[in-house]
């Protein structure tokens, strides 16, 4: 909190917010959170190989991203889990705002192995839906991008593996989001990942995203992360049918071209 304190406009004192050069601005920000990053990263790296204790059972992983400022831990943090899953495990993928960037995209495509399923909102579970002005095609804006994804899916033949699913639930919205992944031959998830991150292009390139990995051998953890998972998808349904079916005006249509990474 304290690095970002420093680097925030309310700080007007501190040297690198009077730097007129954003790309100034971008080197000092991206040092000073590296270096951060790794002062913590030695600090349990020595904590670790001096403990005689053996007895862990779950390892919880900090995960940063600050796209605008070549900071992208957890960018690259899921890119691994998504492409190191191998033949036959599971992973279960959650955001309120469906807008997959085009490298989380092509890993799903083209390296992950894994069975995928995707859960986002339904248009009436969007909290922009029936919102005044333009705000109210935000909703129909995520149902595009999520249909031209799922046509990606199809052109490359992998409907059997990668399932798209909508929450629906009257007089509630959906704002989840998260990662579990359940390894070959388990029923109970082994990994989460969890945190504000969307796995879209604003999430990853325009915002502050704080996550954490979570790899447990708990028996006891892996329970109550399954248990907390089905919840999520209690009210979920296949939508790759109603995708297609689903009018987008054509102002949202020209809008998602144009804006795409702010969504």
């Amino acid at each position: 909190m304290y690095e970002v304190t420093i680097i925030s406009k309310q700080d007007s004192s501190d040297a690198i917010l009077n730097q007129n050069s954003k790309e100034k601005i971008v080197k000092e920000t991206n040092r000073r959170i590296v270096n951060f990053i790794e002062k913590w990263k030695q600090k349990q790296i020595l904590k670790l190989t001096s403990s005689t204790e053996d007895s862990s059972d779950t390892w919880v992983f900090p995960l940063i991203q600050m796209g605008e400022f070549n900071v992208t831990q957890d960018e690259h943090a899921t890119c691994n889990i998504l492409e190191s899953a191998p033949k036959g495990s599971y992973i279960r993928l959650a955001t309120g705002y469906f807008n997959l960037t085009e490298n989380y995209a092509k890993i799903l495509l083209k390296y992950c192995k894994a069975n995928i399923s995707l859960l986002m909102a339904h248009p009436n579970a969007n909290g922009f839906m029936g919102a005044a002005g333009p705000a109210g095609g935000i909703p129909h804006a995520y149902s595009l991008i999520a249909r031209k994804f799922w046509i990606k899916v199809a052109d490359t033949n992998q409907a059997s593996r990668i399932c798209m699913l909508e929450y629906e639930r009257p007089n509630w919205t959906f704002h989840a989001k998260g990662l579990w992944y359940y390894p070959p031959g388990s029923n109970r998830p082994w990994a989460t990942v969890i945190g504000s991150a969307n796995l879209g292009e604003r999430s990853v390139r325009r915002d502050l995203e704080a996550q954490a990995a979570i790899f447990t051998t708990s028996s006891e953890l892996q329970e109550r992360l399954h248990k907390e998972c089905l919840e999520l998808h209690k009210y979920a349904s296949e939508c790759s049918k109603a995708l297609q079916e689903r009018q987008v005006p054509l102002w949202v249509q020209a809008v998602v071209g144009l804006f795409r990474t702010y969504f």
